[in-house]
């Protein structure tokens, strides 16, 4: 068949919006171009005419799953097929899908497209795959991005604490502190590191640095105060204790 009279055909039954006519032009167009630029022009239409005229999903699928094949950096094929699979909830093809996506050469997408994709991963991972490893590896390219991303940080510091991996969730709430700007969003999460060294790691001098690093942004926090009063009283360190308890004393007894 003469692949310039198919198109021609194929122009006239979409200006006639003839959709059933277009598709069967189009069906045979795609066997006949040798180009496979054309080839992907052909299957993409095919997919739009299946899936918004005539609205038959399998097939306007099957069309962009094999203009994929043809050239699998297209990007209007990948967003439609990602497109697709949220619509139908097809999550371990979406995960394929958003791989390639990240994958693209430098320069394709945008720093905050990444972003937003390797989140939507980690997303899909963790709630519907339940694969924990892969939705911290997807947070993690997040973060490799945006260092301070609030929404990484979170993800992170759940799933490292649900796998009991208590000191990378330590290491995931440092960068929170480091992230939040107001004092007290900082003390709130260093009350968390040092419950997680005293509790889960059972490492009484680091919970005691903790809460003395809150102490330092707000004198006198009561619950720091009674947590380090606790420590220094099972460990013994009574100077520690003393100091906590007379602020200043040392200072008081080296004048004397």
């Amino acid at each position: 068949e003469d692949p310039l009279a198919l198109t021609e055909l194929a122009g006239l039954h979409e200006q006639s919006q003839r959709w059933d006519e277009l598709v069967e032009i189009l069906e045979r167009l795609v066997y006949v171009v040798e180009d496979e630029g054309e080839r992907v022009d052909a299957y993409q239409r095919l997919g739009r005419t299946y899936g918004d005229k005539l609205e038959r999903e399998r097939q306007a699928l099957d069309s962009w799953i094999n203009a994929l094949d043809i050239d699998p950096t297209n990007l209007e094929t990948l967003e439609t097929l990602k497109r697709l699979y949220e619509d139908s909830q097809a999550w371990v093809e979406l995960i394929d899908i958003l791989q390639r996506m990240v994958t693209l050469p430098q320069g394709v997408l945008e720093a905050e497209r990444l972003r937003d994709l390797w989140a939507q991963s980690g997303a899909v991972q963790d709630e519907h795959l339940m694969a924990t490893d892969d939705a911290i590896a997807a947070w993690l390219q997040v973060l490799a991005l945006y260092g301070t991303d609030m929404e990484a940080l979170a993800a992170l510091e759940e799933l490292y604490t649900n796998e009991g991996r208590w000191q990378e969730a330590i290491q995931i709430l440092e960068r929170k502190v480091d992230a939040v700007e107001d004092d007290e969003s900082k003390i709130d999460v260093l009350m968390q590191i040092a419950g997680i060294y005293e509790e889960n790691l059972d490492n009484k001098y680091q919970a005691a640095a903790t809460y003395l690093g809150v102490l330092e942004l707000q004198p006198g926090h009561p619950p720091a105060a009674d947590a380090l009063d606790a420590i220094y009283r099972e460990t013994e360190q009574w100077e520690e204790l003393t100091n906590l308890l007379i602020p200043g004393k040392n200072d008081s007894d080296e004048e004397i």
